[in-house]
């Protein structure tokens, strides 16, 4: 639970990082002194990196902070189950469905 909070906390300061260098970048480049078309071009490019990157970073401490909360839910604390003549049954469900089969097999 603690590491995926904490995974969740870098990558959203890795991302606000990468936008504050995104956008420093911006202003070391002085689009104003660029010719009209490789400053469309620098522009864009430029800000489709900031995209990505602060993007992906912001959507892997989304992921990472859902996971703490998907596993919080599913492995919260109660009652023990207690074991059925020395054993535990534990129900595993797949599917399968390849190619050239109707429809999902369980």
């Amino acid at each position: 639970d603690g590491v995926l909070l904490g995974l969740a906390v870098v990558l959203a300061a890795l991302a606000v990082g990468w936008a504050v260098l995104w956008v420093d970048t911006f202003r070391l480049i002085r689009l104003h002194l660029l010719a009209p078309g490789p400053r469309k071009i620098t522009a864009t490019v430029t800000a489709l990196a900031l995209v990505l990157t602060s993007g992906a970073l912001l959507y892997g401490g989304w992921a990472a902070n859902t996971s703490r909360g998907a596993l919080g839910e599913v492995f919260q604390e109660g009652p023990a189950v207690p074991e059925a003549e020395g054993r535990y049954n534990i129900l595993v469900l797949g599917a399968d469905a390849g190619e050239g089969r109707q429809g999902l097999r369980p």
